[in-house]
């Protein structure tokens, strides 16, 4: 686990849920695993501090904890860098439900049910539902309780929501395992719309699922966000028809392949067809299905191939191969961004040729030998190019040894060097943020104030003119301006995040898929 990485971790963590548990999330980071009294000896918190913070952490998911090795009747704890990272993407989450045009949730029920589960990190689905209705002021009514208790149903049977392990021990365990069959992940609770009807009136009531935890299956929508980065990638390189081609081409490849194969199982023409005749609005597909799937497949991305002629032509998706070869784009235009588009004709050739001579690579890439060398050993510098080193003998073994420098390229090792870079990047953005927050404090607090008063003259019936004239007087033009350009740069400064992490997920899909 690299540096920027644990600061990445540690700020998202204060962020979310303070100091202390900041403090204890870093000592776990800092080490493999560490019981109790090992974080309260380096930290020098309290015990019921150190307690209450690890509850939050594994409630959330971002800690484990197993039997320690040297004394199996205590816990040690490990922190779970990967699971804080997903905190940052929680409004991605929320915005995917929000706007998920083919789904059958899309809907205000189904954001908010998503929103406060994020929130609370794990709740049974009764205690869910009454503390959306209550917290967001919704009618009490039996319809609206039955509106949610079937969102949060659709929500598990969409596996958007899965079940959380729970608790098992044997008289000789001290401490307790966290396990669930896998069969029950998905299997919809017992929700009583009258014992729902009962707690919102805040009277007492045997809850059939007291005991059962719900939480988000953040596998479902890395899934979702994998799909449409694929489906993103046909529509740019050739159309939206094209996109909509392959889309309907995933979902029939949930039918017989599992979610995260690195391939599909083939798809005939005839099913695909079928499909599409039925639920595509596009008549171009429909009229030109076989001329796009040959676009498709000839892309030099290879996001289909051809796997046999039966039924009118079966292909498959060759998701591992489209992951890769985005992650080789992504990494030409941060070189192109960064060294200038000559440095990724360089960059290009290497990859090309494997392993390559440095007289070689600038006859290929058509560059003047002493701008090619600096390039060349600009990229050497940042590690996008490596050296390998070969060593000849001379004839009959007699002369002395002859080396040749072979300059190539190390996929693994670039990706996990832009993983650092992004974390940085979303590190540097997040604490920008929270400076100009801090140092502009009294100007946000002002305006806060102001707004505040305005709605107090509105609801009193000030005359428009009044409302207008102490808007006026409160926000000057100089105001006005500062607070326009702090607002402004955190915008660019979240947007600038929320870029950063598409990047970022593509990256993690390399690493996964290829085995790391």
């Amino acid at each position: 686990m690299s540096i920027q990485l644990g600061k990445l971790c540690s700020v998202v963590i204060e962020q979310r849920f303070g100091e202390i548990v900041r403090t204890v999330a870093d000592d776990l980071f800092d080490s493999i695993s560490k019981t109790i009294p090992m974080i309260r000896q380096s930290t020098n918190l309290e015990r019921k501090e150190i307690i209450k913070s690890l509850q939050i952490l594994i409630k959330f998911r971002l800690v484990k904890f197993t039997p320690a090795v040297f004394n199996d009747q205590m816990a040690e704890y490990s922190i779970l860098p990967a699971r804080i990272l997903l905190l940052l993407r929680y409004s991605r989450y929320i915005f995917w439900i929000r706007t998920r045009m083919t789904s059958p949730i899309e809907d205000r029920e189904s954001e908010l049910l998503i929103t406060e589960i994020l929130n609370e990190g794990m709740m049974t689905g009764s205690e869910l539902i009454v503390q959306v209705l209550l917290k967001y002021d919704i009618d009490k009514t039996m319809e609206n309780i039955t509106i949610y208790r079937d969102k949060f149903l659709e929500l598990i049977r969409l596996e958007y929501l899965m079940r959380m392990p729970e608790p098992t021990s044997t008289e000789s365990e001290a401490v307790p395992k966290l396990t669930i069959d896998d069969g029950k992940l998905f299997v919809l609770p017992k929700i009583d719309l009258n014992t729902l009807n009962e707690l919102l009136k805040g009277n007492s009531a045997e809850i059939p699922d007291k005991d059962i935890y719900w939480g988000v299956n953040f596998d479902r929508f890395h899934q979702e966000f994998r799909d449409q980065l694929l489906i993103s990638a046909v529509e740019r390189r050739i159309d939206s028809n094209a996109g909509e081609c392959l889309k309907h081409m995933i979902n029939l490849m949930y039918a017989r392949t599992t979610p995260w194969e690195p391939a599909s199982s083939p798809i005939s023409l005839a099913e695909l067809r079928h499909m599409i005749e039925k639920k595509s609005p596009s008549v171009t597909l429909v009229k030109h299905l076989e001329e796009y799937l040959s676009m498709i497949s000839s892309d030099t991305i290879g996001f289909l191939s051809k796997f046999s002629e039966a039924g009118g032509g079966q292909y498959r998706i060759e998701i591992k191969k489209v992951i890769t070869e985005l992650t080789w784009t992504c990494i030409e235009h941060v070189i192109t961004e960064k060294f200038g588009s000559k440095a990724a004709r360089i960059f290009r050739v290497v990859k090309l040729k494997k392993y390559i001579e440095q007289e070689d690579i600038q006859k290929e890439a058509m560059i003047p030998a002493k701008e090619a060398k600096l390039l060349i050993y600009k990229l050497m510098e940042e590690n996008f190019l490596h050296i390998h080193t070969v060593r000849k003998t001379g004839g009959g073994g007699s002369g002395p040894a002859k080396s040749f420098y072979l300059f190539h390229i190390k996929l693994q090792q670039i990706v996990n060097m832009m993983l650092d870079i992004c974390y940085k990047a979303i590190f540097n953005a997040i604490t920008r943020i929270d400076d100009d927050t801090l140092q502009h404090k009294r100007y946000f607090d002002k305006e806060k104030n102001v707004i505040a008063m305005t709605a107090i003259m509105q609801a009193r019936g000030d005359p428009e003119e009044a409302v207008n004239e102490a808007l006026e007087e409160a926000m000057t033009p100089a105001f006005k301006e500062i607070l326009h350009k702090v607002n402004t740069r955190i915008d660019t400064l979240t947007t600038s995040e929320l870029a950063i992490d598409d990047t970022l997920f593509l990256l993690q899909m390399f690493l996964y898929y290829n085995g790391k």
